[in-house]
């Protein structure tokens, strides 16, 4: 029993095992450490982009208030002209006899 369990100590097959659960420890350590910095990323462009969203957002609202105070304006110069036409056709009635 004790050469069996000095075979396989000095055959390595113990160290080899040690070995490879620490390396494993180490490569899921590494993994996690690469998807921590990936979340990291991710949430920095999520972020970002959010604000920017807001900001687009805000630049639309704007601009429809303009563009609906525009079309108030155009209305309104419509009617002018109508009126400022009606005159000009009732000038020009008057000037031809």
């Amino acid at each position: 029993m004790i050469d069996t369990i000095i075979t396989i100590l000095g055959s390595g097959s113990v160290a080899s095992a040690v070995t490879w659960l620490v390396s494993r420890r180490k490569r899921n350590n590494d993994f996690l450490s690469e998807l921590q910095n990936s979340i990291n990323l991710l949430t920095e462009n999520y972020t970002r982009t959010l604000n920017e969203l807001i900001e687009v957002k805000a630049q639309n609202a704007n601009l429809m208030s303009r563009v609906n105070e525009l079309q108030i304006e155009v209305q309104q110069l419509k009617g002018e002209n109508a009126g400022l036409l009606k005159k000009i056709n009732e000038l020009k009635s008057l000037i031809k006899p």
